[in-house]
């Protein structure tokens, strides 16, 4: 767990320590949904039978759940979850306790700490749940930590404070707009020819570069029949 603690701390979450904790079966059914257990248990059953089967893992995540299941030489199931520790205190905390913000990160680590090539991520609303300069961070340490990896990360983003050219490049920047029939239109920044200390998101606000809502007035009136 070194990897994912020292990836944490340096978005200054408060967490101390990351711990692998062993569950049971009963426990990990009492954590899930009844469907997805017993969906779960269906495949996993499927699974054993098939022959030559031999070892696996797998890992179920979800916004409130971080499970992983591996078989053992002897048939049975180790099953571990994570439990967190803050600062300097004395109690753990599950998974699902933590914040939105929190278990979102725990959801994009494994971009960072990637050590294969070829692989495309693509997430929506990467800033969901998090701070703005916690996902200028990411970003940052993303291009830090990949330099030379055939790895790409395509997301989409309603956060225009992360627009920067000190993360991106004019052409990684792309807007999406609708046009009067409803069709979706792309553009890359890179046809705006800015320069290269331009405040893009000030910019982009102001519709310089346009892909932002135009909105309409309307009276709100009290129907007095209802």
């Amino acid at each position: 767990t070194a990897e994912p603690k020292c990836a944490i701390k340096t978005f200054d979450t408060g967490i101390s320590e990351v711990n692998i904790v062993e569950i049971s079966i009963d426990e990990l059914k009492k954590e899930l949904p009844e469907v997805i257990f017993n969906d779960f248990m269906e495949d996993l059953k499927i699974k054993l039978e098939e022959e030559g089967a031999g070892k696996f893992k797998v890992s179920m995540r979800s916004n409130s759940s971080y499970f992983n299941i591996e078989s053992l030489d002897n048939g049975e199931l180790k099953i571990t979850t994570l439990e967190l520790k803050h600062g300097s205190s004395y109690y753990d905390f599950k998974f699902k306790e933590e914040s939105d913000g929190t278990r979102r990160l725990f959801e994009l680590i494994d971009i960072l700490l990637n050590e294969s090539e070829d692989k495309v991520y693509v997430i929506d609303e990467m800033e969901r749940s998090l701070h703005p300069k916690l996902t200028s961070r990411f970003i940052e340490l993303f291009n830090t930590m990949h330099p030379e990896q055939k790895i790409q990360l395509i997301f989409t983003t309603h956060e225009s404070s992360i627009m920067d050219q000190e993360l991106f490049r004019r052409d990684e920047i792309w807007f999406v707009e609708r046009d009067k029939y409803n069709n979706s239109n792309i553009y890359s920044l890179d046809k705006f020819k800015e320069r290269y200390d331009k405040k893009l998101s000030k910019a982009y606000l102001e519709g310089r570069y346009g892909a932002i809502p135009v909105f309409t007035s309307f009276k709100f009136t009290e129907d007095e029949n209802q």
